[in-house]
């Protein structure tokens, strides 16, 4: 049994289990507490976010360490779940990163912007982060 299917077998029984969010928020704030004894990171300004309403959140990042950071801060520290959308790339082959993005409902980046924003505009209307 290779790691790949280890993980995705541990993935769905954790779903099955309804413990799949529980781990995920753990690994976040594991993950939280590495960007903050390695970068010391600083979290400004959560007091202006809205604890119960939906919201967009607009990341501009320069490397693929951004993603995990804002896991790491919005999931892990700050207790909230959001809907992201990732690079159609990285759901193309079964991989761990396939794996783990499907585990977070990670939308892949496929079709037309339109078609992206109805997706979107669902998640909102579901009373969910973006």
């Amino acid at each position: 049994m290779g790691l790949l299917h280890f993980v995705k077998s541990f993935i769905n029984t954790l779903r099955r289990l309804r413990l799949l969010n529980f781990f995920m928020w753990n690994a976040s704030l594991g993950l939280y507490t590495v960007f903050k004894i390695r970068n010391n990171i600083k979290i400004v300004g959560a007091e202006n976010i809205p604890k119960k309403k939906p919201y967009i959140m607009i990341m501009n990042h320069s490397s693929g360490a951004d993603a995990y950071l804002a896991l790491a801060v919005v999931f892990g520290r700050l207790r909230r779940k959001f809907i992201t959308v990732a690079n159609e790339r990285s759901f193309k082959k079964d991989t761990i990163e396939r794996a783990f993005l499907l585990a977070l409902d990670t939308i892949p980046r496929l079709g037309t912007g339109d078609q992206i924003m109805k997706k979107l505009a669902e998640v909102i209307c579901n009373n969910q982060i973006v």
